[in-house]
């Protein structure tokens, strides 16, 4: 699957503004903010006085998680009788409950989204219990109940001054500093900007600072075709210094507005404004509970978030890690072994004593209706090792309480199977279980026939069209696609499936990018460990421990941490800072700021996981630039959409990355040299995988050709290439410069934000391809699930980046799990490829300015060799394996990168063997993902 960071995580992790020059504008946006702060410091009188008093007892550490509009209760219980309770909701509301008993239900609506601490007392009559303090997280708006015109702010925790009194949840003694970081997400309509963010903090009732932070308007275009966006007035940072004993809220409210992007007027008759509080109790001593169930937050540097979570389309590594956690489904992994397994859905691994894999061989006829209406009879020779039946264990459930069938399961691996296409994993699964091009032949019988189920035994078997081995088999279902979720889900959310051959056929359009359904896309019915309680979308989404979850047995244990938030951050301190206030639990830190990493270790605050995984990063070449698409992303853009066709052109910018440094000195970090974060590979086929060789042995049997770091060389393919293809795609050099349509030839790389190690890696090449070549580069730092829908976009032919930097998880432990995604030249079969114009019906085609017929051919041999790599075993296999490698390096498709060591920075309070003895699996960690089940606190 793909990789969306080529520096280690825990996971996986311009100037200023200008305002418009019309005062007016300026000052009117001054008066509707005085106007607005006036109406909201109203609540200030609402505020009731807080509990006085140094300390505070903590009811729960178990920081429950609520939606928006959502009721919350909690129950008061004494061993005696008491008269009331006072109750400070956090939100501004207080409230006191009479009793007449030892026990009371409170319950509270929240309507803003916050960080909240409920603190209450208790009155007894003669004496008071006070300054209790329960931790809760109300949500942003669900898409039903989303304001579309607004901006919803965020606030986090970036530094502090002190530790904390408690890590869970986070409380300060006197005297602390504390910083937050502020910010807001763009406004779903696009006529929507956001123009204002605003602070007011109560110690108690009183209202202490209130602070504005009026955002400014830049014109991002020019004098003749002006276009203004409102950002923020430089890092959005607010400062509490020195805070005495005490209750502290913080409300950020955050203003949206319909702007003319042309003159910057913001049309004030529009203006919608929401709020986000933060409650900050800060105590000379707390006492907590003995257990300790605490919020585990992962500050992972994926901005923009996860892509989908539609389990049959999820299929790259920031959406797996939230699947991995909510939809697993008939098996899962049994530890850090990739042979070894455990049911998870089933109640048992399938083996020839259980009679779970037949035995023996069997002929049978049967017959069908095809699509043309016309009666089929076939033949089936069944051999020992093609069937596989699971039962499904009686006490799994899903999230709703609803028991899983094999129904569910199977509904789920048919809409897999339906969705083969280069995008989705389908093909994983297709590739055993449909006979053929299974990207045609999953229709309506093939599927049908080769998986069944039987809901009266619960059980569900899955045919192979030829005999498998079982650690293989167990590998193919535990592989992205696979997730299982509630067949009556997906049909009452718009996902049913209408089981006929026409059905089959049309409902293959919803695993089609632009056809997605964007329920299923954003939601899950968990049937694992955990369920998604909200989602900020392209920042943080929250995972809630299922309460409807029964482990399979000891091997996969229901949460003891109940509650995960995962945020997606864009900023590359944020996770250092987060991880030394104690804020966060886990963190991406890039190799560049190792030194954060190895002072959160020297302080005791973090450790440090390292281990080897399959994880490979690579720059794709892409031979077919969809050119307006390009032009609407970056309008400096000035390519041939055709110029990387050329082999030639390939190798001349292989040859001017300079890899020794990139190893040495930019993904390495000489000031740690015990640290090693990668190494160079060649070919397609990782090192710990079957059939892999060396760069030295590669060079050796493809006479010299895998790329290292010659300007000599690269200069000389790059004559070479002008030669023969720069007239054809009317490329001329004047003054040291490309020119192409009368500019100099001006080039986008296409990378994961944040990456400042690639970053760094791209500048250096950037000098070196202007020498050899003459282009100009241009960087385009983007998130990682929008670089996913670039490259996909829909269908070959649409892909805008002429190059641009990925990388490869594996799916199954196996070689062509790397072969046919990365280097089977297809428009239909194979993932990159696919979608980089590197197949031989475009190489070939006369409607390409430069096509090549004899690379076009190699491309049709190497096609050859994976359905020989494939159906073949043992030593053959290996040779046809390696023959594709090499062909692959001959072309050179990629310019290869590293093969990643991957490194988990975790708070030392989290227990070291729950990341030892289950995140690093490479199948799982290796790709930076985090089983958050298996992770536990030391106290």
């Amino acid at each position: 699957m793909e990789n969306n960071s080529s520096e280690p995580k825990v996971d996986r992790t311009r100037g200023p503004a200008k305002k418009p020059t019309t005062n007016v504008k300026f000052y009117a946006v001054i008066v509707v903010l005085v106007v607005i702060l006036a109406a909201f410091a109203v609540l200030a009188f609402y505020h009731p006085s807080t509990s006085s008093g140094v300390s505070a007892n903590v009811v729960t550490t178990t920081q429950e998680a609520v939606g928006l509009g959502s009721t919350y209760s909690f129950y008061v219980n004494e061993s005696s009788s008491f008269k009331n309770v006072s109750v400070w909701f956090g939100d501004g509301t207080y409230n006191t409950f009479n009793s007449t008993g030892n026990s009371l239900k409170i319950s509270h609506t929240y309507n803003t989204t916050g960080d909240y601490f409920i603190m209450y007392s208790v009155n007894y009559g003669s004496t008071t219990s006070s300054n209790n303090l329960i931790p809760l997280t109300v949500g942003y708006p669900t898409s039903a109940l989303k304001d579309f015109n607004a901006s919803y702010g965020t606030l986090l925790l970036n530094s502090n001054s002190s530790a904390p009194l408690i890590l869970n949840p986070l409380i300060f003694a006197p005297g602390v500093n504390l910083t937050y970081s502020m910010g807001a997400g763009s406004p779903a309509n696009s006529s929507y900007q956001t123009v204002n963010q605003s602070m007011d903090v109560y110690q108690g009732a009183n209202m202490i600072q209130q602070q504005n932070y009026q955002f400014v308007a830049n014109n991002l275009g020019n004098s003749s075709s002006p276009f203004y966006l409102y950002q923020a007035p430089g890092n959005m940072i607010y400062y509490l210094n020195g805070l005495t004993s005490g209750y502290y809220t913080l409300e950020l409210f955050t203003s949206s507005a319909v702007v003319n992007t042309t003159t910057g007027v913001i049309n004030y008759g529009t203006l919608t404004t929401t709020s986000i509080f933060v409650n900050i109790p800060i105590f000379n001593h707390v006492s907590v509970p003995s257990s300790s169930n605490a919020i585990y937050t992962n500050a992972e540097l994926a901005a923009g978030g996860y892509r989908t979570l539609d389990p049959a389309i999820a299929y790259d590594t920031v959406s797996n890690e939230i699947l991995d956690n909510t939809n697993p489904g008939l098996l899962v992994y049994n530890g850090n072994s990739t042979i070894s397994f455990n049911p998870f859905l089933a109640t048992q691994l399938p083996n020839i004593t259980n009679g779970g894999i037949n035995n023996y061989s069997k002929t049978y006829t049967s017959s069908y209706t095809n699509e043309a209406g016309q009666t089929v009879t076939y033949s089936t020779a069944l051999q020992p090792y093609e069937n596989y039946t699971f039962t499904i264990r009686a006490n799994a459930s899903f999230a709703n309480g609803q028991p899983v069938k094999a129904y569910d399961v199977y509904y789920s691996l048919v809409r897999d199977l339906l969705f083969i296409n280069a995008n989705d994993p389908g093909w994983i699964l297709g590739q055993y279980v449909l006979p053929g091009n299974y990207y045609v032949t999953n229709t309506y019988h093939n599927i049908t026939d080769n998986i069944t189920y039987n809901n009266a035994s619960n059980t569900l078997t899955i045919h192979f069209q030829q005999p498998v081995t079982p650690t293989l088999a167990f590998q193919v279902l535990t592989a992205s696609g696979d997730y299982v979720s509630e067949a009556s889900w997906f049909i009452a959310n718009g996902a049913a499936i209408t089981f006929t051959p026409a059905g089959f056929q049309a409902y293959k359009v919803f695993g089609q990018s632009g056809s997605y359904n964007t329920y299923i896309q954003n939601h899950v019915m968990a049937d694992g460990p955990y369920t998604i309680e909200y989602i900020l979308p392209g920042q943080e989404i929250v995972l809630q421990a299922n309460p409807y979850y029964k482990a399979p047995g000891s091997w996969y244990p229901a949460p003891t941490i109940k509650t995960v938030a995962i945020q997606y951050l864009s900023n590359t301190n944020t996770p250092y800072l987060e991880l030394q206030g104690g804020s966060a639990q886990q963190g991406g830190i890039p190799t560049s700021s190792w030194g954060n990493a190895v002072a959160l270790k020297d302080s005791g605050k973090a450790n440090i996981f390292g281990f080897p995984s399959l994880s490979v990063f690579f720059y794709n070449f892409n031979a077919l630039v969809n050119t307006a698409t390009l032009a609407n992303i970056d309008p400096s853009a000035n390519v041939p959409a055709a110029m990387f066709t050329s082999p030639n052109a390939r190798a001349a910018f292989a040859y001017a990355y300079n890899e020794t440094k990139y190893l040495q000195d930019q993904l390495g970090n000489p000031a740690y040299p015990q640290y090693s974060f990668g190494a160079f590979f060649a070919g397609i086929i990782p090192q710990g995988m079957a059939y892999y060789q060396t760069p030295a042995q590669l060079n050796a049997s493809t006479g010299g050709h895998v790329p290292y770091f010659d300007l000599t060389i690269a200069k000389n393919y790059w004559d070479t290439f002008m030669a023969h293809s720069g007239a054809k795609l009317n490329l001329t050099m004047s003054g040291g410069k490309l020119m192409y349509n009368g500019k100099q030839v001006t080039l986008p790389i296409f990378y994961n934000t944040p990456d400042p190690v690639d970053q760094a890696g791209i500048s250096t090449w950037t000098n070196y391809i202007l020498q050899v070549t003459g282009i100009a580069i241009q960087q385009e730092p983007t998130p990682f699930n929008q670089l996913i829908n670039y490259e996909y976009g829909t269908g070959p032919g649409t892909n805008p980046m002429p190059i641009y930097l990925l990388g490869w998880a594996p799916d199954y432990p196996f070689p062509t799990d790397y072969l046919k995604p990365m280097a089977l030249p297809s428009s239909t079969l194979s993932v990159y490829p696919a979608t980089d114009g590197m197949y031989p019906s475009w190489i070939g085609s006369s409607s390409n300015p430069i096509h090549n017929a004899t690379e076009a051919g190699q491309m049709h041999n190497m096609s050859t060799l994976y359905n020989e790599t494939f159906a073949s075993a043992g030593s053959a296999q290996e040779s046809y394996a390696l023959q594709m490698d090499r062909m692959f390096i001959n072309l050179t498709f990629q310019v290869e990168l590293f093969q990643q060591v991957q490194y988990f920075v975790v708070s030392s309070h989290i227990t070291p063997s729950s990341i030892q003895n289950y995140q690093e699996n490479v199948m799982i960690g290796g790709g930076a993902d985090t089983l958050y089940n298996f992770l536990t606190y030391t106290s």
